[in-house]
């Protein structure tokens, strides 16, 4: 695989983050991170974002609002990491 940057984009339905009641049930991104950064040396940057079934899930609705704001602040930051990346090849 090439050198350089890779970008990781995961989303979950519910929220598996510090402090919440589900914490650690996140099984997925922690081996991905592994492979990607610790065996296959990838200069790896994440992008996360929880509550992606707000608004579907009937009984996440009271989270539509904080879904919205990850979901922006999310966005973002794939954003900056396209720039950082499209910098970086056109060098």
């Amino acid at each position: 695989m090439k050198a350089g940057r890779r970008v990781l984009a995961t989303v979950r339905g519910g929220a598996y983050g510090a402090g919440t009641p589900r914490e650690g049930w996140d099984h997925a991104s922690g081996w991905m991170r592994r492979i990607l950064e610790d065996v296959w040396k990838l200069d790896l940057r994440v992008v996360e974002t929880e509550f992606t079934l707000a608004g579907v899930n009937p009984q996440l609705d009271e989270f539509k609002e904080l879904a919205a704001e990850m979901r922006s602040e999310a966005e973002e930051l794939a954003r900056a990491h396209g720039r950082s990346l499209s910098a970086m090849l056109a060098r």
